[in-house]
């Protein structure tokens, strides 16, 4: 998934229910968001969503307006997401510059907004692994 643009939020992949497994090779890049989710919007607002990235995938070089450049999570009051990130996956920062910079907030990190998130290792992250995460608060 590549070079997606002018979507609110998920240019790059969309998921509202359901399951979603990335391994392998595969990238999403390049996308860019009016909102939030530039390379993943994830919406479980009215089920669960269960996503798994593994293998040497990676998200990368995607930026949103809000936040979650490469995945937002969007929790419902008795729905969420399970995110599971495995193996030498990448999702690195994405540094802008100029006016860019000043444009998108989300810079390819994986943003999470309430409810219960569970980051869960079943395969341990290599020692090559690259992940930022954004919660909405920390407590």
């Amino acid at each position: 998934m590549h070079t997606g643009s002018g979507s609110n939020s998920g240019a790059g992949l969309y998921l509202a229910g359901g399951s979603f497994t990335m391994n392998g090779t595969a990238s999403i890049s390049s996308n860019t968001a009016q909102q939030r989710g530039a390379g993943i919007y994830v919406d479980a607002t009215t089920e669960n969503v269960s996503v798994t990235i593994g293998g040497t995938a990676q998200i990368y070089q995607n930026k949103s307006v809000e936040t979650g450049g490469a995945i937002y999570i969007e929790n419902g009051a008795t729905t969420s997401a399970t995110i599971t990130l495995k193996d030498g996956i990448k999702i690195p920062y994405y540094t802008l510059t100029g006016t860019n910079a000043t444009t998108y907030a989300g810079k390819n990190d994986v943003y999470f907004n309430g409810g219960l998130i569970t980051v869960s290792e079943t395969e341990a992250l290599t020692d090559t692994a690259e992940v930022n995460v954004t919660p909405a608060s920390y407590t």
